[in-house]
């Protein structure tokens, strides 16, 4: 029988497939930033970089999990490494956990300056803001880092190894300190950028009411950019309360801030195919060709469908409307329908111009 409840081994194995996810969330992010020389040209995706580089080894610890715990280690289940392996872990733990949250005030001071001051890429101000936006993340984490294994903190805390528990001072600064304090900047960032757009927004507003009335109505009208941002910012700060709030395990965070990223860019392609439905964006996002993207996702479709876009997939005429059961029922639906073009009765045609 084990000596390990089940409690125990649930805490050692419910970070693996978590951390697994954001290990893959952060690769790709890599892979995208340094495909591109132009993104690798602007701040905001070398900020990027280094925040998913900080998340790919944070997400690596948070993989090993209690496998570098001493073994034999009371409580802990798959402890399997010595001090040495503890030690490094911690290190690691210590470095890669505290950079990612510090790198997303950075981002969120990034974002101020140029939407704020108006700091565009190639601004001397911004190469200068840069610097330090990377160097307070990296520095703050090396420095902490090097205290905590100096002054032989790292000891076994359950989950992994990091600072013993009867450091809570240390805790705090380490760590806990550093997060609320980059989720108040973000905060306050997103609040002041929302008030300068909102402020933009009302003088174009005014402007193009002025120009409208004097006689100019090309101008564009659009001023709901407010609106996007605030509900952009609210997305990500909801991922930030929730794993903060709820213990939600660390590197979640890392998979929903790749969703964050990724919207514009799905939203994009979803206005690029607005006749698709959800399945066969996915499909068509996997390489799938349209005519199999409409294929494989019949069986998705539920409710009322029209089968007007699926008749002309297939090149046929029927434009009724069905209960989509099945794509053995619609293939067989069409192959009994005549593939012949519209005819007009010509005889008809002339009694009603008469």
């Amino acid at each position: 029988m084990s000596s390990f409840s089940w409690k125990q081994k649930w805490t050692a194995i419910t970070p693996k497939p978590f951390a697994f996810i954001s290990i893959l969330s952060s690769t790709y992010i890599i892979q995208h930033v340094l495909k591109s020389r132009k993104r690798r040209s602007e701040v905001f995706h070398r900020l990027l970089l280094g925040l998913s580089l900080c998340d790919l080894f944070a997400s690596t610890s948070f993989f090993l999990g209690t496998w570098p715990i001493p073994v034999g280690t009371k409580g802990v289940y798959l402890a399997s490494g010595n001090k040495a392996t503890c030690d490094a872990q911690g290190f690691f733990q210590q470095f890669f956990g505290v950079a990612p949250p510090l790198y997303n005030g950075s981002l969120a001071v990034y974002y101020f300056l140029i939407i704020r001051y108006g700091w565009k890429n190639g601004n001397p101000k911004l190469k200068v803001a840069e610097k330090l936006l990377h160097a307070v993340p990296l520095l703050y984490a090396t420095i902490t880092a090097v205290i905590g294994s100096a002054l032989d903190m790292y000891r076994s805390s359950n989950l992994w190894c990091w600072v013993a528990g009867q450091y809570q001072i240390t805790r705090m600064i380490f760590l806990y300190g550093p997060v609320w304090l980059s989720f108040i900047v973000t905060s306050f960032c997103m609040i002041k950028i929302y008030c300068e757009v909102r402020a933009q927004e009302a003088k174009t507003k005014k402007y193009n009411s002025s120009v409208t009335s004097a006689g100019r109505s090309d101008l564009p009208q659009r001023t709901d950019h407010s609106r996007r941002f605030a509900n952009q910012a609210m997305r990500v700060k909801s991922i930030c309360v929730y794993c903060i709030v709820y213990h939600l395990h660390p590197s979640s965070r890392i998979f929903f801030n790749v969703l964050v990223y990724l919207r514009p860019k799905y939203l994009k392609f979803k206005k690029r195919h607005a006749d698709k439905n959800m399945c066969q964006l996915i499909l068509l996002g996997c390489g799938c060709s349209g005519e199999r993207a409409m294929r494989m996702s019949v069986f998705h479709i539920s409710g009322r469908s029209s089968t007007a876009n699926f008749s002309r997939f297939n090149g046929k005429s029927s434009v009724s409307k069905v209960e989509v059961e099945g794509i053995e029922e619609i293939m067989e639906e069409d192959e009994d329908e005549p593939n012949e073009p519209n005819e007009i009765d010509a005889n008809q045609l002339n009694e009603e111009q008469a």
